[in-house]
């Protein structure tokens, strides 16, 4: 049985689709691998045309596909940020997963680290 979305209203389409992220979410901690809690300082920055913009903050948690930070800036799932350790100087690029979504002046955002191995090692 499917459904199109013409059958669904505007309340269940907006729930489906969280029922889907979490779902995303969930398997993605299958593919994450050991996560440990590990504080390392990291620059964020975005060179979005129109709003380039960096935020210093440290990591919460670390795996060894990504990290979660906490982040005053509003992020889109899939867009994609330079990531730079500030103790090593390293850099790599970096694709937001997830960013909670709260009123508060910063939120937990989870990334991905494309292309890097082993960057926090």
């Amino acid at each position: 049985m499917s459904l199109s979305s013409e059958e669904l209203d505007r309340f269940e389409q907006i729930r489906l689709l969280e029922l889907l992220e979490r779902v995303a979410l969930e398997l993605g901690k299958i593919r994450g691998g050991d996560r440990k809690a590990a504080k390392v300082g990291i620059r964020m920055r975005s060179e979005r045309p129109g709003f380039a913009w960096y935020e210093e903050t440290k990591t919460e948690v670390l795996s060894h596909y990504g990290a979660t930070s906490r982040c005053a800036q509003r992020l889109k799932r899939g867009e994609v940020l330079t990531i730079q350790r500030l103790d090593r100087e390293q850099t790599t690029r970096a694709r937001v997963v997830w960013q909670e979504q709260n009123r508060g002046a910063e939120a937990v955002t989870a990334i991905e680290i494309l292309g890097k191995v082993n960057f926090w090692d």
